[in-house]
């Protein structure tokens, strides 16, 4: 007979003591049981987050209904674009007016389907996140950590102009939960999944390059992920997600790679050193004043830890590596190119028609 630790006896006796406590008066016939206690807990959990989201999309939804009754400028915009259902735009790929062009048919021409397709969005980021955060720690603090975004305003007032902007957010969340479970399973259908979310971000907006560029990179460089190129699933996942774009791309070719320019165009080149930094001041100064409510929740809940032993274990594992880059890859990429064009980055502000400059 295999003998059981003192300190294991202990700690099984505490458990079950705690398990009987949930029930009044039940003792050892009725006592719940280890996994149907975790499995009412992550229910539970579940119900909060379902909760949360759903109130999140009824508020943000029936606001804009309640206070704005005229279409913002790039909905307006995105419809003239999107009854013409081209491969291409010359300020932005087509993904956006072929949905908006499309919610907008569908309803009626009713307003409000702009304004659930936004939140939808949301919802989206929200639930991609809460997923990720399952698989790397706990199921309470994958709640915390989705909840937490609640505290970012880029989830709030600029949510009510669906835009190309939004429409790429689902699918940045999406990719980054996606190609976690594709490294951590290897299996195919995830790495075909990827590529699929992974394009329809590219056909949303460019500036998903900035979230796939710093974790291809990744790819390279961390071991976990470097054995998975000796796999089919990295692969398929490119083809697929090359092959789903192509048509694009062939526009852009055929179109002299006009969008491309438009975008040069959008952020102009800073005539000295000095202006680009007031630029760049400029950006990362609404990036903390965006951040700063989940920031100040964040440093309350965060564990510190000091040790560059702790630090360098930690990036070790697969799951903290990845999150990290998930994390700040995009924004280090994205100012790495500013710096290399010498061209400041724009930030996201209110909508048009809420903004104290306009009548």
């Amino acid at each position: 007979m295999k003998a059981v630790s003192p300190k294991r006896l202990i700690s099984s006796r505490i458990v079950s003591a705690e398990l009987d406590a949930l029930v009044p008066g039940s003792g050892h016939r009725h006592r719940i049981r280890p996994h149907i206690y975790a499995q009412q807990v992550r229910h539970d959990l579940a119900f909060h987050f379902m909760l949360a989201v759903l109130a999140h999309l009824l508020v943000w939804t029936l606001l804009p209904l309640l206070f704005q009754s005229n279409i913002a400028l790039d909905m307006a915009e995105g419809l003239a674009w999107g009854k013409e259902w081209q491969l291409g735009y010359e300020k932005d790929p087509p993904l956006y007016p072929w949905v908006i062009q499309a919610l907008t048919t569908l309803s009626g021409k009713q307003l409000w389907i702009s304004y659930l397709a936004g939140q939808v969005c949301v919802a989206t980021v929200f639930f991609s996140v809460w997923q990720l955060g399952k698989r790397i720690a706990s199921e309470k603090e994958a709640l915390v950590g989705a909840l937490l975004l609640e505290g970012i305003y880029y989830f709030s007032l600029p949510t009510l102009e669906f835009n190309d902007i939004l429409l790429q957010m689902p699918f940045t969340a999406l990719f980054g939960w996606l190609l976690h479970k594709a490294n951590a399973d290897n299996r195919l259908r995830d790495w075909i999944f990827t590529g699929l979310v992974a394009s329809l971000g590219l056909w949303s907006r460019y500036s998903m390059g900035a979230i796939i560029a710093p974790l291809a990179l990744f790819a390279l460089l961390h071991p976990v992920s470097r054995q998975r190129l000796r796999t089919p699933g990295p692969w398929v996942m490119m083809a697929v997600a090359t092959l789903m774009f192509v048509p694009h791309l062939i526009w852009m070719a055929q179109t002299d790679f006009m969008s491309i320019k438009y975008v040069g165009k959008r952020a102009p080149k800073s005539p000295d050193l000095l202006a680009y930094l007031q630029g760049l001041f400029s950006f990362i100064s609404a990036q903390l004043g965006a951040l700063l409510p989940m920031l100040l929740v964040s440093v309350l809940l965060w564990r510190w830890r000091s040790s560059r032993d702790w630090l360098q274990r930690r990036w070790a594992q697969f799951d903290f590596a990845y999150l990290s880059v998930l994390a700040l890859g995009p924004v280090c990429f994205s100012l790495f190119l500013s710096w290399v064009a010498m061209r400041p980055l724009r930030h996201i502000s209110e909508p048009a028609y809420l903004s104290p400059r306009n009548p």
